[in-house]
Order: structure tokens, then sequence, then C-alpha cells
């Protein structure tokens, strides 16, 4: 009886030995589902390394769930894509037309300095090619004749206050337009950063599966989420200025974060929602949004992550 109970007690404990091992390799294969989910937008924007992109590819052979996200989200890439504006649609008629008179009258005034330059060099050469010695009469004559180049060339130089008057109007112009471009596209920036953050903050108060069992409400996330990257796109490359620079990598950022947002399903939703969680805590999206609204005198001072987040009313 003894040996009997024995060997009970040595088979129990292989099972749960079993079981243990069994429970590590699932949650090591979860943490490696999950990095290469994460890496389904860098992949399809050709951002990943040789190693990480063949990783990524090893995966989706084996998992439906990964292919079928990656596909989603190759479908919304396209459709950002056939939207997209051509640069001249993005300003009126009126400037352009406007734009192309200045150009012309540059390119004219830059045509009648090489003129008078090019004739300078032409009559030298005309005089060169004699080789007899001048009258005295003709040598005045030249002398005057240059003397009156020099002072037509010193005007030419130095236009008329009128003329010097248009041409700083211009560049005014030209530099209140810049700024205006400039300023309008930053509030349109901060706009998006407001929305996002509350998406976000909603997203981060609410229990996972509260949120995934209420399809409306994931529904309408995914809605809200789609707006925002498209507006992320359009934002993002317009953001040219090099003080512009943090404000761009911030808005791409959230647009990662959001395009995840948009493929959320409700069949793998428990997932999706807390890799999109953890990388908005990761990342430290919140704080850097308040910090950049704090910077533009639109916010308080930021809270720290680890601070109750503000309640939202998505």
């Amino acid at each position: 009886m003894l040996g009997g109970d024995g060997e009970d007690a040595s088979s129990q404990g292989l099972e749960e030995d079993a079981k243990e091992v069994g429970t590590f390799k699932g949650q090591r294969l979860m943490k490696t589902h999950r990095t290469h989910k994460e890496n389904l937008y860098g992949y399809l924007r050709d951002e990943l390394s040789v190693e990480d992109r063949l990783a990524v590819e090893r995966h989706i052979e084996s998992c439906a769930a990964c292919t079928d996200e990656l596909q989603s989200m190759r479908e919304t890439v396209d459709l950002l894509s056939r939207k997209a504006r051509r640069p001249s649609e993005l300003r009126s008629e009126l400037y352009w037309q406007q734009f192309a008179e200045k150009v012309g009258r540059r390119i004219q005034v830059q045509a009648t300095r090489e003129d008078s330059q090019s004739f300078v060099g032409r009559l030298l050469e005309l005089f060169a090619e004699h080789r007899k010695p001048f009258s005295f009469g003709f040598a005045s004559a030249l002398s005057l004749l240059v003397l009156a180049f020099a002072a037509w060339s010193l005007w030419i130089k130095n236009p008329a206050p009128d003329q010097m008057a248009s041409d700083a109007e211009v560049r005014r112009s030209s530099e209140r337009e810049a700024t205006i471009q400039k300023t309008a596209m930053e509030v349109r920036a901060a706009d998006y950063l407001e929305q996002s953050k509350v998406l976000l903050i909603g997203i981060m108060n609410t229990d996972t599966k509260s949120l995934v069992e209420s399809t409306s409400l994931l529904r309408r996330q995914r809605e809200i989420s789609r707006t925002l990257v498209r507006e992320s796109h359009e934002i993002s490359s317009r953001l040219t200025d090099p003080s512009q620079r943090r404000l761009k990598e911030l808005v791409s950022d959230l647009g990662i974060i959001l395009v995840e947002i948009a493929n959320l399903e409700t069949e793998h939703g428990s997932q999706g929602v807390e890799i999109v969680k953890g990388g908005v805590e990761r990342n430290g999206i919140l704080f850097k949004i308040n910090l950049e609204e704090m910077q533009r005198g639109t916010q308080p001072p930021p809270r720290k992550e680890n601070e109750e987040h503000p309640k939202s009313t998505i």
C-alpha cells in the first residue's frame, strides 16, 4: 500500500509540473504573438529590420488573426491613399495665378540683367577685332558710350523706390502667407490631439471586458479612430517647419495607436484592447499630449502616467 501511495503522489507531481510547463509556454506564446501584432503596422510600412520582418512573416503564416488584421490595415492604408489630395488642390486658383505672375516678373528682371552683361561683352569683342589705332574723337565717343552704359547698369541694379517697395510688399505677403499656413496647421493639429486624447482616455478608463461586450461603444470608437487616422496622415504631411518636428512625431505616434483601434474586432477585442492600452502607457502618449498642449498654452501642467486618468465622456 505504501508503494501504491508513493506512485500516486509521484504521478500527481508530474502532472502539476506538466501543467506549469504548459502555462509557461502559453504565456510565452501569447507574449510573442503580442510582439508580432505590435509590429504589423511597421511591417506594412516597410519600417522593420530584416530580422523583424522575417519574424513577422513566419508568424502570420501560422496566425489567422494577425493575417486578417494585416489585410484590414492594408485596405485602410489603400483607402487613405486614394482619398489623398494633390498638392495643387491645397490652394486656390487665385493663389497659383498670383504665384505664376510673381515668378514671371522675377524671370523678366533676371533676363534683362543677363542681356545687359552680354551686351558689354559683345561690345568689347567688336572693338577688339579692329587692330588699327583709334582716332581721338572715336575714343571719346567710345568713352561716353561706356559711361552711359555704366549709368544705365547702375540704374538697373538699383531700381526705383516704387519697384523696391513693390518687391518688399511681395516678400511680406509671402511671409504672412507662410505664417498663416503654419498657425492654421498647428491649430488643426491641436484639435486633432484633443480629440485623440478624449478617445484614448475613454479606452484607458473602461474595463476591457465591458468595452468588448459593448458592441455599439466599440463600433463608435472604431469610427472615430478611422476619421482621426485620415486626419493624422494629412496633418503629418503638412507639418514641415523645423519647429514642428516634435509635434509631427507625436501625430505619427498617435496615428499608429489609432490604426490599432480602428481595426479592433469583437472576436479578438480583449487582446487588441490590451495591446492598445499597453502601447499608450509604454509610450507615454497621454503625457506627451498634455505636455504639447501645456507648451502651446492650451492646458495645465501634464499628469504623470501613474496618476488616475480623468473621466471621459466617450
